[in-house]
């Protein structure tokens, strides 16, 4: 007879047969006196005091990604100093050398094009401000 670790509940295992559809499927259950009910075999937690009924499920650990190489920071770099963040990009393990390749072609596109229309946008206002006499 099997007991709970923590709550020392003790859990029989008896052979029941559950129905699935029309076929009827032998499932292993604990029986936990005290409460008269039934646990299933499978379960991997008491449910009177809450702590584990053996082996704790395997949990892989998630790696950290550093500070420099999440999506966050990267978009925030190029929003806020623009091209002076292709270092972050190079520098990310995670991407790949094409990844860095297209990000880094799409950056400076971008960058030349806001040069483009700042330059224009200046000539606009300087031929605005001659036309006006002020210069």
């Amino acid at each position: 007879m099997k007991k709970c670790p923590y709550c020392a509940v003790p859990i029989p295992i008896n052979r029941s047969k559950a129905e699935i559809g029309a076929v009827q499927v032998p499932i292993q259950k604990k029986e936990i006196k005290t409460w008269t009910e039934e646990i299933r075999d499978e379960a991997i937690k008491c449910k009177h005091c809450g702590e584990f009924l053996g082996e704790l499920p395997k949990v892989s650990p998630v790696p950290k990604t550093p500070w420099y190489a999440r999506t966050a920071t990267l978009v925030i770099s190029f929003l806020t100093v623009g091209p002076f963040a292709l270092p972050l990009v190079w520098i990310n393990p995670v991407y790949s050398r094409r990844k860095k390749i297209i990000v880094t072609v799409i950056v400076l596109a971008v960058t030349y094009a806001f040069v483009v229309v700042f330059l224009n946008a200046v000539k606009t206002i300087l031929d605005y401000y001659k036309q006006v006499a002020i210069f």
